[in-house]
């Protein structure tokens, strides 16, 4: 009977995170959080009224959870950009809003995008103690669409704690400074913080929280089978 009551433990708590799974993989395929311009791209897309050619910012990046804060944070507006093979891509889409009043929005060709430079300040900070390392080596993302990626973060510093950001305050070579818990360092100074919520939540958490909880349910279910490949044996 002890068993059994576990084995049913452990089948509600891997009913309650499929839910989640599903709630989780919902928003991300209707695309929530979007600006209404990047969402209006899309559905023309799904619509066949443009080419299947844009990709959101947001929806490009694989990060561990321990980062997600930061990287969303980091990006910031630009997780709406739609990465776009080139320009002629960008102008179409362009054309179709205006016709039709759909609102604006930000795209990235990768035809256009410009190369970050690293500087030698930069390098030696990666190095200090506090930091975790430049916002654009902690994502992984298509190699198609890294120049985009290292565009966006290249020149932004994730750090520990606001502690660690305000003792770097002074130097130079970054364009922000962002703390795991999504507080800010701005190059002119301004400092950014407070607490965001949940439905604040963007694209880069939003995977992040699917993929562990994928990694949890491919547990249980193992734990699953452990048990009752045990209780068959007895």
């Amino acid at each position: 009977e002890e068993e059994e009551q576990a084995t049913r433990k452990l089948l509600a708590e891997q009913a309650a995170l499929e839910g989640r799974r599903r709630g989780i993989e919902s928003t991300i395929e209707s695309h929530e959080g979007l600006q209404q311009g990047a969402r209006a791209v899309l559905a023309a897309v799904e619509a066949g009224r443009l080419p299947d050619a844009f990709q959101p910012v947001g929806e490009a990046l694989e990060v561990d959870k321990r980062h997600a804060t930061a990287i969303d944070t980091a990006l910031g507006g630009a997780a709406n950009d739609l990465i776009v093979p080139s320009e002629r891509e960008a102008k179409a889409a362009i054309e179709w809003l205006k016709a039709n009043r759909a609102g604006r929005a930000t795209f990235q060709p990768l035809t256009l995008v410009r190369p970050v430079a690293i500087t030698e300040d930069l390098r030696r900070l990666t190095r200090q103690p506090g930091v975790v390392g430049r916002a654009t080596d902690l994502v992984r993302c298509d190699p198609a669409v890294r120049p985009v990626v290292d565009s966006l973060l290249g020149r932004i510093l994730v750090v520990e704690t606001l502690d660690d950001a305000l003792r770097l305050a002074r130097t130079s070579g970054w364009s922000r400074l962002v703390t795991l818990d999504g507080e800010v360092v701005h190059s002119s100074g301004a400092v950014t913080g407070g607490v965001a919520s949940r439905s604040a939540f963007g694209m880069v958490q939003r995977k992040a929280e699917l993929a562990d909880t994928v990694r949890a349910l491919e547990e249980l279910a193992a734990r699953i089978e452990e048990r009752r490949k045990s209780s068959g044996a007895l």
